[in-house]
């Protein structure tokens, strides 16, 4: 029986002790999630912090540069359908006046 309690303790501090490191004991305990308190950031200097740090930092870098890489395209994209959509416009209505025209032309031959 003494076990059995002494197991139950242990149990218990284990959990209470802990709170500070789990999400959801400490929200079962106090109700508020610590990782709210404690954001972390991209550390400006990631050399003192480590490789791993080192490395994130670097593929944020490139993930970054590869998205405005891409937004760059897209906007040249954009811009050259842009154009062609106004230089198949002005074809359009060339090719109606000059249909007009040949209309006009053969009603004035009749």
């Amino acid at each position: 029986m003494g076990y059995i309690i002494f197991y139950i303790i242990v149990v218990i501090l284990y959990i209470v002790l802990r709170c500070g490191r789990s999400d959801t004991s400490t929200q079962i305990f106090f109700g508020v999630k610590w990782s709210d308190w404690e954001k972390k950031k991209e550390p400006d200097d990631p050399e003192k912090y480590g490789w791993l740090a080192r490395k994130l930092h670097e593929s944020n870098v490139r993930g970054a540069e590869r998205s405005r890489r891409r937004k760059e395209e897209i906007r040249q994209l954009d811009e050259h359908i842009a154009q062609m959509q106004e230089v198949i416009r002005l074809q359009k209505e060339e090719k109606r006046k000059k249909k007009e025209e040949a209309l006009r032309q053969r009603k004035e031959q009749k």
